[in-house]
């Protein structure tokens, strides 16, 4: 698994959940919403209901989220150097932690950072590079934009049933030629399968399809966005 371990526990809680409240389900309808901003991980954390753990790193989560201590804590004291948790978001339903890893330590890169889904205990995790976890959160953000009070809980909901990892065995792959790429995780509505590839003029798109969220005719509704070519 790329980039599955991780270092260090350090939590920017204050200014990531300012930020992630500021800029998650009340974007502008019509406007271009660019995931990639500094506060990306708490955005995606705020926009499916989940809840920052200030300290789910150091001594291990209470009520639920207490089995989730050793299995976290072991995939940080394995990891490389280079890589850390930046902040730390839970969710019971999917039973999932969320992470951010980067390479650069003193700021993160929400152009390049992964997003690291820690499920079955903590002892296992999903790696969504940039490209991938910016087509979820766009995708989020297309469903929960224009929700308020019920609609948006309930929308946040369906989100992370339907677009977050609840489970391993994600298939991931890229052409020889670097001309696109794919990867395909479980969630607990379904699956969900997010390609990326190239528009003309060189920017990056992105093809989402969640089997949890079906149409009118019940099969499952696919997305495109433009990816960012630029952190906002």
């Amino acid at each position: 698994m790329a980039r599955r371990d991780l270092l260090k526990y350090s939590s920017l809680a204050v200014g990531a959940v300012a930020l992630g409240a500021s800029t998650t389900g009340c974007s502008l309808l019509g406007a271009t919403f660019n995931p990639a901003i500094n506060g990306w991980l708490s955005q995606i954390g705020i926009s499916i209901g989940a809840n920052l753990s200030a300290d789910g790193l150091v001594n291990g989560f209470q009520g639920a989220w207490k089995k989730w201590g050793d299995g976290v804590k072991k995939l940080i004291e394995d990891a490389p150097k280079e890589y850390r948790y930046r902040e730390t978001w839970c969710h019971d339903g999917p039973p999932v932690i969320l992470g951010g890893t980067s390479d650069d330590l003193d700021h993160g890169d929400p152009m390049n950072d992964s997003l690291v889904a820690c499920v079955e205990d903590g002892t296992k995790a999903v790696v969504l590079e940039a490209w991938a976890w910016q087509a979820v959160a766009m995708y989020i953000n297309d469903l929960t934009a224009d929700k308020e009070d019920d609609d948006l809980a309930q929308a946040r909901r369906f989100c992370a049933l339907s677009l977050i990892p609840c489970g391993t065995d994600p298939q991931s792959g890229e052409a020889p030629a670097g001309t696109f790429g794919y990867i395909s995780y479980p969630a607990i509505n379904g699956q969900v399968e997010i390609a990326w590839a190239k528009n003309t003029d060189g920017t990056r798109y992105a093809h989402i399809t969640a089997t949890g969220i079906p149409d009118k005719d019940g099969q499952a509704v696919a997305k495109r966005f433009d990816l960012p070519t630029a952190a906002a």
